[in-house]
């Protein structure tokens, strides 16, 4: 039986900007994807999936999944402004979701994937294998499983299913160091920085100048231990 539609729901960002985009061409793409998925909200199910993530990938990466999926990679600053709008109708963790789920079901016949909920694909995104993916879509359609039988089937095939080739998972060291640039990508638009700074009360100013001696201090000690191993 299908889930219910997928809800919008607030950012999950502690402080959104409201600053203007510097960029008359970015600040127009950003205002009109924020209209765009405002509306596209009121649709349901797999059905909005593919409509949030065929646009999301044309507008804002050129229809390259691979760059939107990439966590290593750094996201356009368009796309992180428009994660940080607060009158975005969807959370970044419900937007990524749908880009995701909308991917895959357009990997699949239109049938089958519009045949299964939203929570069933979700529980497909971690079948790595086509085929077996595939597969699972289109029995667990014709056959009406539910969502707990799907996940049975998918975990029957982890044993055999083992993850070729690619590289190692990072060392803890690199993936904080990747999140934290990844997060100052999201929050801080440089060009917009100074015309910010002007606006803050003194005590303000002396709260943001502690913070970025100490973003120094921390940057100046990683560069040490990185000259001294010869990195």
């Amino acid at each position: 039986m299908p889930d219910a539609p997928i809800q919008p729901a607030p950012l999950a960002i502690s402080t959104p900007s409201t600053q203007p985009i510097a960029d008359p061409q970015t600040a127009a793409a950003v205002e009109a994807a924020v209209q765009w998925l405002n509306r596209a909200v009121q649709a349901s199910g797999v059905r909005l999936a593919i409509e949030v993530s065929e646009y999301i990938l044309t507008t804002f990466f050129g229809g390259d999944y691979a760059a939107f999926a990439d966590h290593d990679r750094t996201k356009p600053q368009s796309f992180a402004a428009l994660l940080r709008r607060p009158d975005l109708a969807l959370a970044e963790a419900t937007l990524y979701r749908l880009v995701r789920i909308g991917h895959q079901a357009q990997l699949l016949p239109a049938a089958v994937a519009e045949a299964l909920s939203p929570t069933h694909h979700r529980v497909l995104l971690a079948v790595r294998d086509l085929r077996h993916k595939g597969r699972l879509a289109r029995e667990a359609a014709e056959q009406g499983w539910t969502v707990q039988q799907l996940e049975e089937q998918a975990k029957k095939l982890e044993p055999a299913e083992p993850v070729r080739g690619g590289r190692p998972p990072l060392p803890a060291v690199v993936k904080a160091m990747g999140q934290v640039a990844r997060a100052w990508q999201r929050g801080m638009d440089v060009p917009q920085f100074a015309a910010a700074y002007a606006d803050l009360s003194l005590e303000q100013k002396g709260e943001l100048e502690v913070q970025v001696a100490q973003l120094e201090a921390d940057l100046a000690a990683i560069r040490k231990v990185l000259g001294e191993s010869g990195g």
